[in-house]
C-alpha cells in the first residue's frame, strides 16, 4: 500500500488546528476573566477547551502530538536497524517522547512539585519546582546526545534545533514566568495569558518536529511494509 503526502501540507495542517484550538482557549479566558455569574455551559466550555484544564481537548491534542512524534522515531529507529546502521539514538529519543506523551496525559511532573519545591526551597520563577529535575535531565540527555547530533543531517539538525528551542521555551521558558506570576500575584489575566503562550509554543514545537521526523523519512527513502501471512486451515 502506497499513499502520497505533500509536505507543505503538515504545518499548514497542524497550524489550523492549533489555531483553532488557541481561538477557543482565548474564549475561556474572556469567559474567566469577564463573566461573573458563570453559566453551566461557561464551566463546561472552560473545563473543555482552557489551556490550563487537565485531560481535556487542547491537553489531548498535545499528547497525540508527541505520541506521533514517538511513532515517527520508532519508524526511523526500525528502518536504521533493518539496514545496519546506528540506530540506537533514534530509540532514544522514541522513548523520551513517549515518557513525554505520558506526562502530558497524566501529569506525572505535577507529583514532583511538591517534594522538588521543598528540597530545592524553590519559589518565585522556580514555583513550579519539577522544573528543577526536568532541566537537570534535558541537559544530561543533550550531553549524551552530542555525538548522534553531529551526524545528522544539516537540514534535519536545524529543524531539531527550533523545534527544541521552540518547545522548551514554552514548556519551561513559560512555565518560569509563569510560577513567578501566579507566586506572586495569583490567578489573574497575566498568568493565563503565560500559559496560553506556553501551550502554544510546545505545540507548534513538536508539529515542527513531526515536519522534520517526515521529511528525514521521504529524504532518506525510508519504506515501510506490511506483510500478512494467511494461515492454512
Amino acid at each position: 500500500m502506497k499513499f502520497k503526502l505533500n509536505l507543505t501540507f503538515i504545518p499548514k495542517f497542524f497550524g489550523a488546528i492549533i489555531l483553532f484550538l488557541l481561538a477557543l482557549n482565548m474564549v475561556s479566558l474572556w469567559m474567566q476573566h469577564t463573566v461573573e455569574e458563570k453559566r453551566p455551559l461557561h464551566d463546561f466550555f472552560i473545563r473543555l477547551f482552557d489551556f490550563n484544564q487537565e485531560a481535556n481537548v487542547p491537553a489531548f491534542f498535545s499528547s497525540l502530538l508527541l505520541l506521533m512524534a514517538s511513532g515517527l522515531l520508532f519508524l526511523i529507529y526500525f528502518n536504521k536497524k533493518k539496514k545496519n546502521r546506528k540506530s540506537i539514538g533514534w530509540l532514544g529519543l522514541a522513548l523520551v517522547f513517549v515518557f513525554l506523551s505520558l506526562d502530558e496525559a497524566t501529569q506525572i511532573h505535577e507529583f514532583l512539585i511538591g517534594h522538588s519545591r521543598e528540597y530545592f526551597d524553590a519559589s518565585g520563577y522556580l514555583y513550579y519546582a519539577w522544573i528543577i529535575p526536568y532541566s537537570a535531565g534535558l541537559l544530561l540527555l543533550a550531553l549524551i546526545y552530542i555525538p548522534f547530533f553531529r551526524h545528522l543531517d544539516k537540514k534535519m539538525l536545524i529543524l531539531m534545533i527550533v523545534s527544541g528551542v521552540i518547545f522548551i521555551a514554552g514548556a519551561i521558558g513559560m512555565e518560569m514566568m509563569g510560577g513567578n506570576e501566579i507566586n506572586n500575584s495569583g490567578f489573574g489575566l497575566r498568568y493565563m495569558i503565560y500559559y496560553s503562550v506556553e501551550e502554544t509554543l510546545e505545540m507548534i514545537g513538536v508539529s515542527i518536529f513531526i515536519y522534520s521526523l517526515i521529511w528525514y523519512l521521504s529524504v532518506k527513502k525510508n519504506k515501510i511494509t506490511f506483510k500478512i501471512n494467511p494461515t492454512s486451515s
